[in-house]
């Protein structure tokens, strides 16, 4: 709830609010940033983080897609952590 208010996400805005994202990082590369909202990954819905931690920990592969709310909008993003060094 902290989170949301902080990053002003209104309350319709269902999923998971990212707090911090390392510069370098993959997530980072792919152009996600704090205050974005991950609503889907591999077109599982998101609930929250403990469910966004479980839908990326079950991926394989290393290429995740998501799709993300951002200043009222959503958007898929591809986050390749192959490349990660």
């Amino acid at each position: 709830e902290q989170a949301r208010q902080q990053f002003e996400v209104p309350e319709t805005v269902k999923g998971a609010i990212i707090t911090e994202v390392k510069p370098d990082s993959p997530a980072a590369e792919a152009g996600l940033r704090p205050g974005d909202v991950i609503q889907e990954i591999n077109r599982k819905s998101v609930k929250d983080a403990e469910e966004a931690v479980r839908l990326t920990d079950k991926g394989a592969d290393k290429v995740t897609l998501l799709r993300v709310w951002r200043d009222g909008g959503s958007r898929f993003v591809v986050v390749d952590e192959s490349k990660a060094g």
